[in-house]
C-alpha cells in the first residue's frame, strides 16, 4: 500500500505516541490524509517515503524501526469468472532496525514464512511441519549524509510481490530408512536370483522356523495343518507317494496336493471362472439335447398318426 501525502498538514498526526512510556512515534494509518492504494502486478516498482523531522534541540542520535505486521490480501479465481478475497493480518517475527539521524536509507525488503517443527521427533517420523514464522528480510542501503541533520529520510522498497515459503524437511526419515533398505534388499534378492535361481517357497515364512517353536502355538498349528493336508495317502511332499499305506490310493494324495497348492500358492481365480462358464455350457448343451429329443418323438408319433389314416 501507499500513502498520500501531498494534501496533508505538515505535522503530526501521522504518528501517533507508544503505549507505554511515549519514548518513541508509531507511524498510523487511521488517517484522513492517508489513501490506501491496492498493488497490482505492475505497481511494485512505487516507493513509500518518510521525511523524518528533529530540531536541534534532540538528543536523539538514531532511530529504531520496529516492523510488526503486514496485511496481505489473497485472490483466489471461482467459477463463472467470479474471484473470492481472502485479507488476512501476519504477525511478523521481533525485529528491530537503526538508521542513523540526517541520513538517507533505503530498506528493500521481502516477505519470509519459515515453516519449521516444533520438536525432530516429527521430522524423523517424516510428518509436516507444524509451526510457522513470518520474517521480513531487509536489505539496507545508505545513500548519502544529508547536510542538514535536522532532516532524516527513509525509503521502503518492496522487492517482490510474493510470500516466500521456506519449509524444513528432514533428509533421513524413519519412511525414507526403510524404502533405503526394502530397495537394498530387493537388489541382493535379485541379484541372487539371477546368479543361483529362485529359492524355494516358505508358505508359513518366519513362522515356521521361529514362532512355532513355542510349544502351544506350535501345537494349535500342527492339528491345523492335519485336518486339511493329512489323508488316509499319507502327507503330501512328505512322505514317499511309492509307499503308500495298505488301502490307500494316490488318488487321495493328489487331491490333498492341489488343495494345498490353491491356498497357498496358485491362484485358481481364472480357472474358477472356467468352471463355472463350464457348468453353464453343460447346462445349456442339456437344455438343447432335451429339446431336440422332444422334438424327434413328437415327429415320430406325428408319422404314426399318418400311417394309421392311410
Amino acid at each position: 500500500m501507499t500513502y498520500d501525502f501531498h494534501d496533508a498538514p505538515n505535522d503530526g498526526l501521522f504518528f501517533i505516541n507508544d503505549y507505554d512510556d511515549n519514548r518513541c512515534m508509531i507511524f498510523s494509518t487511521q488517517n484522513e490524509y492517508a489513501g490506501r492504494t491496492d498493488f497490482g502486478s505492475g505497481d511494485w516498482d512505487s516507493e513509500l517515503l518518510f521525511i523524518i523531522t528533529l530540531d536541534n534541540s534532540s538528543i536523539y542520535d538514531y532511530f529504531e524501526i520496529n516492523f510488526d505486521s503486514i496485511i496481505t490480501e489473497s485472490k483466489f479465481p471461482k467459477l463463472f469468472g467470479e474471484t473470492s478475497e481472502i485479507t488476512e493480518n501476519i504477525t511478523l517475527v521481533t525485529n528491530q532496525h537503526f538508521i542513523t539521524r540526517g541520513k538517507y536509507v533505503i530498506y528493500d525488503f521481502a516477505i519470509r514464512r519459515n515453516i519449521f517443527y516444533s520438536s525432530p521427533f516429527y521430522g524423523i517420523l517424516g510428518l509436516k511441519a507444524d509451526n510457522i514464522a513470518t520474517r521480513i528480510d531487509i536489505d539496507e542501503t545508505v545513500l548519502t549524509s544529508i547536510q542538514n541533520n535536522s532532516f532524516t529520510v527513509l525509503e521502503l522498497r518492496f522487492n517482490s510481490p510474493y510470500i516466500r515459503d521456506e519449509e524444513e524437511r528432514y533428509q533421513n526419515t524413519v519412511g525414507k530408512l526403510i524404502s533405503n533398505l526394502g530397495g537394498f534388499y530387493s537388489a541382493v534378492s535379485g541379484t541372487f536370483i539371477l546368479l543361483f535361481g529362485a529359492p524355494k517357497l516358505s508358505p508359513w515364512g518366519f513362522c515356521q522356523t521361529s514362532l512355532l517353536c513355542c510349544w502351544p502355538i506350535r501345537r494349535s498349528f500342527k492339528k491345523h495343518l492335519a485336518s486339511r493336508y493329512v489323508s488316509h495317502a499319507g502327507i503330501p511332499l512328505a512322505e514317499d507317494p511309492r509307499e503308500l499305506p495298505q488301502g490307500a490310493k494316490i488318488d487321495d494324495r493328489v487331491a490333498v496336493l492341489e488343495y494345498l497348492l490353491k491356498e497357498y500358492y496358485l491362484d485358481a481365480y481364472y480357472l474358477e471362472k472356467l468352471r463355472s462358464t463350464r457348468k453353464k455350457y453343460l447346462f445349456l448343451q442339456k437344455q438343447f439335447n432335451d429339446l431336440e429329443a422332444a422334438k424327434i418323438l413328437s415327429d415320430d408319433d406325428d408319422d404314426d398318426d399318418d400311417h394309421l389314416k392311410s
